[in-house]
């Protein structure tokens, strides 16, 4: 096993966590492996590089907001397009067609955001705060004071155009991922309780949202326990499955590879 001369963590050194560390350890302990541990490089994807893009311009048009500057849509699609590049892209063809969606994703994005008139408290907030002796970090795409109360928001390049879906993943993401985690720290760093987290979806502009209950809270600090533990104890026993495997980037190394087993 590749992690077999890994050393446990020792107890009084911190093991410090993200929402993509936890959910590669949880997805399979071995990609973490790959990822964290090993640090082997990936090759940039399409896929990464769009979604970059997007966050990038977007929080260009919100620190403009947010200091009461004027911005068009000429400067925000200026920007979008500044932090594009063409790597990994297989034909000029296929990265045409992703900048054209990009650039229309924008445009949307921002009809939206103007006629809202809802202005975030903050942008691209990073935090940190400790669950044991561990360290989790991370960072806020939007934090919204609605007259409900706090609104947790992230953005999603992924292409979701029906709501249930946009529904189903905003629950998910509550309980067993990101806006779960999220919340948990916007309490710990801030020592209030967000009312909702919520999924933006940006090329459809569906919106998938969820109230946030005490029992997320605890499943995201449970799931940052157990990650840590696994971590701490250098366990990177592989979890192949077939679907999880289907879009591991480090598949094509992987021996334990449910994709490579039909092969």
């Amino acid at each position: 096993s590749p992690s077999a001369g890994i050393a446990p963590v020792p107890d009084d050194v911190p093991v410090t966590l993200s929402h993509s560390a936890i959910d590669r350890y949880t997805t399979c302990p071995l990609q973490y492996y790959f990822s964290d541990v090993a640090h082997i490089p990936l090759a940039p994807t399409p896929s990464r590089m769009y979604g970059d893009a997007l966050h990038h311009a977007i929080q260009v048009y919100h620190q403009h907001v947010l200091k009461g500057l004027p911005i068009s849509d000429e400067d925000v699609l200026s920007a979008f397009e500044e932090a594009w590049s063409n790597e990994g892209f297989l034909t000029p063809a296929h990265e045409e067609r992703m900048f054209a969606k990009g650039r229309e994703a924008m445009l949307a994005f921002l009809r939206r955001e103007r006629a809202s008139g809802v202005k975030p408290v903050a942008i691209e907030s990073e935090f940190r705060f400790t669950v044991g002796r561990d360290i989790v970090v991370g960072r806020f795409d939007r934090i919204d004071e609605r007259p409900e109360g706090i609104v947790l928001v992230d953005y999603k390049s992924s292409a979701v155009d029906e709501s249930d879906r946009a529904l189903d993943r905003a629950t998910r993401s509550a309980e067993e991922g990101q806006l779960g985690l999220y919340a948990l720290a916007y309490l710990e760093t801030r020592g209030a309780m967000p009312v909702r987290g919520e999924l933006h979806f940006l090329a459809s502009g569906l919106i998938g949202a969820v109230d946030i209950t005490p029992e997320h809270l605890d499943q995201a600090r449970e799931r940052i326990e157990t990650a840590a533990a696994g971590i701490r104890a250098a366990d990177f026993t592989p979890h192949p499955e077939a679907r999880a495997c289907a879009i591991c980037d480090f598949r094509a190394i992987c021996r334990s590879s449910a994709s490579r087993r039909n092969t």
